[in-house]
């Protein structure tokens, strides 16, 4: 199992080639076959440049891109990820889902991800659980879910979203002060 939490639980005192390098030995990987492999997900990340740095003097995004890196070292059958693309910027997004899609694909890795971002969830995934309050209120493929909530097949995720938890509000009607014209004075 391969897991990036929301904190991240690095430790700060040591480089990113010292952080994954202890995770991969931690998961029982021997020393040359995880020099062998932290090249090649620094590249991916974009982090080879940096990579000697102390991760105490890291972005927000390094930190996320190190803890994907330390997740993924141990090739892992399934993997969790609290918001995985969030600091970090597009280019390493598109390459971190071009290799997850290819983990899923040819090994059959399984991807649990939360995320807020509906968008995200629609275009990326099979399978969504919708969470309200701590509680499931609904698991399915998007066509499922959109049909559950009695809505149309294009519907976005996040109507789908709002219509399964009861959570529609007219509570934007209260706001017409930032939507009419200013007064002139």
């Amino acid at each position: 199992i391969g897991v990036v939490p929301e904190s991240l639980g690095l430790y700060q005192r040591l480089t990113a080639v010292e952080q994954i390098e202890l995770v991969g030995r931690l998961h029982g990987l021997r020393v040359p076959e995880i020099r062998a492999r932290i090249p090649a997900l620094l590249d991916l990340l974009e982090l080879g440049d940096k990579a000697d740095k102390m991760i105490l003097d890291y972005s927000q995004g390094m930190l996320k891109k190190t803890a994907l890196a330390c997740a993924l070292i141990h090739a892992p059958d399934i993997l969790f990820m609290d918001e995985p693309f969030e600091s970090v910027d597009p280019i390493s997004t598109k390459a971190i889902k071009a290799v997850l899609r290819d983990m899923v694909r040819q090994r059959g890795t399984t991807v649990f991800f939360s995320t807020h971002v509906m968008e995200l969830a629609e275009r990326f995934c099979d399978q969504v659980g919708i969470i309200h309050q701590g509680k499931l209120a609904a698991v399915g493929d998007i066509p499922t879910l959109r049909a559950q909530a009695e809505l149309p097949p294009d519907a976005p995720l996040e109507d789908v979203f709002v219509r399964l938890v009861g959570a529609e509000t007219g509570a934007e009607s209260g706001l017409n002060w930032l939507t009419n014209a200013p007064a002139q004075s």
